[in-house]
């Protein structure tokens, strides 16, 4: 090997058709080239690292193109420990629980039981215990109260889902099972309401309490897939590692070219669009166009 041919950064080997070198950073000498297949190689060593995205030498980010849009990771709030999420919802959950409870029990409505009972006149076997007993209306509203509160979750989630993520049809594949079970549990409580209120309003109140034990946790472990899908995602992005783009003085002094405007595009191709004054051609019948000159680097 002649001491001038270059090699290979990472595993000091020649470049070769099936494997050719670019140089991604500032590094300059034997530090600029490296394979495609050694460089990224490193950089799955280091998906967690800095190293990912950026050289540890000379501190230059690399230039990647995916070829779709990455996804956001942050797209939900989700606490780290399953105990802080929990705290959470049972806090908001108990806080709707009073403010409803508070609505039905004044002037003696019931409201919201008549109208899901669906008779405004009449009360039944639930309302009829729930008057009674001090514990019951605490039990009935609270679980009650998580249920509205999961049921305006999943709509948000799908409202967001739908806005934000790009890769809709293999985001569902991945979390429509798991979506469909949070929702399904969440659910029970209404299958749980309509077969037992008229008859067996114990039952129901023990199974609802039951119920209202694990559903705050519905939250967390849909959010906590969420994340899971977007990280695959953003992990099978097929992606196109770039040379490093050196300035071009052309560009750098374009402030001496009148009437020029620089655009830099996503291939790093610059186009210079050199406007011609028309005043200098009136002898011309032709309409003047702009001239598009392509400088690739």
């Amino acid at each position: 090997m002649s001491s001038d041919e270059n090699e290979c950064r990472i595993c000091f080997e020649l470049e070769t058709p099936d494997d050719p070198f670019i140089y991604p950073c500032k590094c300059k000498g034997t530090s600029k080239y490296v394979h495609t297949s050694c460089l990224n190689s490193w950089r799955t060593i280091n998906r967690d690292n800095d190293a990912f995205i950026r050289c540890m030498e000379c501190r230059t980010e690399y230039d990647i193109i995916n070829e779709f849009p990455m996804e956001n990771v942050k797209l939900f709030y989700c606490c780290k420990k399953m105990i802080q999420s929990y705290c959470i919802n049972y806090l908001i959950g108990s806080t709707l629980g009073v403010f409803i409870w508070i609505i039905e029990a004044y002037g003696d409505n019931y409201i919201f039981l008549r109208l899901m009972n669906g008779n405004l006149q009449e009360d039944n076997d639930l309302i009829t215990f729930i008057k009674e007993d001090t514990l019951a209306p605490q039990i009935f509203y609270f679980s009650f109260a998580l249920f509205l509160q999961n049921i305006v979750f999943y709509l948000y989630f799908i409202f967001l889902v739908r806005r934000k993520v790009h890769r809709i049809n293999i985001y569902y594949e991945k979390t429509n099972k798991q979506f469909i079970g949070c929702f399904m549990f969440t659910m029970l409580f209404l299958i749980f309401f309509f077969c037992l209120k008229d008859n067996y309003p114990i039952i129901l109140l023990n199974l609802i309490s039951f119920f209202s034990v694990t559903e705050p946790i519905n939250s967390y472990i849909l959010i906590k897939h969420h994340n899971k899908t977007i990280k695959w995602m953003n992990d099978n992005n097929p992606e196109t590692l770039r040379n490093y783009q050196v300035h071009n003085p052309l560009v750098e002094n374009n402030e001496n070219v009148s009437n020029s405007n620089v655009v830099r595009t996503s291939n790093n191709v610059l186009y210079a669009s050199l406007n011609t004054d028309s005043s200098e051609s009136e002898e011309s019948n032709d309409n003047i166009q702009s001239l598009n000159i392509v400088i690739e680097n």
